[in-house]
């Protein structure tokens, strides 16, 4: 479990937008109970009975929380997920964006 669960102002957007956990791969825990960093990290999506495995990337990755291919993993394998997510093909965006720009939106509800 990461620390961050003490912060009271975390917002984790990869979970709170898309219901995506992100998991430390390690066997290794800090003297405070909590997992140390590890090199990998798993990423999946949970519903009440079900955890459908999305992809492992090293924790070096570059915009690691706001890689578009996460989510295009489960449209591909489980549309039905995020169908509620979905915008419309009539909304278009002006320009294309890539992960780093996808990692500066901030959307306030």
């Amino acid at each position: 479990m990461s620390d961050s669960i003490l912060k009271t102002d975390f917002n984790d957007g990869l979970l709170y937008d898309w219901n995506i956990y992100h998991l430390h791969l390690t066997k290794q825990f800090r003297t405070d109970g909590f997992a140390k960093r590890s090199n990998y990290e798993l990423f999946v999506y949970l519903t009440e009975d079900t955890t459908y495995f999305i992809q492992v990337y090293s924790h070096n990755k570059k915009n690691l929380y706001s890689t578009e291919d996460m989510v295009r993993i489960i449209y591909d394998n489980w549309s039905h997920l995020i169908e509620k997510n979905r915008i419309t093909s009539a909304i278009r965006l002006s320009e294309e964006i890539d992960d780093e720009a996808y990692g500066k939106l901030n959307i306030i509800m």
